[in-house]
């Protein structure tokens, strides 16, 4: 399928242009999340854990590895993400740290775990090189490409110009006719993604 979009303007068909909020793409939007520290062959169990309990986390970090391996003081441990560091008072301290401790305990020795607080990215990298440095430097993420090319492909996808056509000449025409004066200026039209 090839697909007749301006990936730089963001432009399909020639006709329509993408809005949408403008963000720079290198800068990455952080979050604080608990990841817990454990030996490799309990790895079972946290992944029970997480589908069980804490399966409402993974849609917003399906971008990351759930687990990585770790070197701590000559031994190998795996790192899992469980969820987000939720405030649950003033600005002191108090967080959910201690119902995600008891939730992990429920199912590990405490001996045998160590929960962290970590700052992981929300958003995917545009670039392979800037993966890697977020990768290295915060959670490793997982590349598929640039997130933003993949986007407009989806919705080109999506996209039925035939009904967009319509309904843009449609709205024209009203606007050229309206059964009511208006005093504002139409400036940008947005369309709906049920019309795609």
């Amino acid at each position: 399928m090839t697909f007749d979009i301006d990936y730089e303007k963001e432009i399909f068909y020639g006709k329509l242009q993408r809005m949408a909020l403008r963000r720079d793409a290198n800068e990455i939007s952080l979050d604080e999340y608990w990841c817990c520290n454990f030996d490799p062959k309990l790895s079972p169990i946290i992944l029970r854990l997480i589908k069980s309990e804490l399966q409402y986390t993974s849609e917003p970090l399906k971008h990351l590895k759930r687990m990585y391996k770790v070197e701590r003081n000559g031994k190998t441990l795996l790192r899992a993400l469980l969820c987000p560091v939720i405030r649950t008072g003033d600005e002191s301290n108090d967080t959910n740290f201690a119902e995600v401790f008891a939730l992990v305990k429920l199912v590990l020795p405490s001996n045998s775990f160590k929960i962290e607080k970590v700052e992981v990215p929300m958003n995917k990298p545009t670039s392979k090189e800037l993966n890697e440095k977020v990768s290295k430097l915060y959670w490793p993420v997982i590349w598929k490409g640039d997130p933003r090319l993949q986007e407009l492909k989806e919705i080109y996808k999506r996209m039925d110009i035939n009904k967009v056509e319509k309904y843009v000449g449609l709205l024209i025409e009203k606007l050229e006719n309206p059964p009511f004066k208006t005093r504002h200026e139409i400036t940008q039209l947005s369309i709906p993604s049920w019309m795609g």
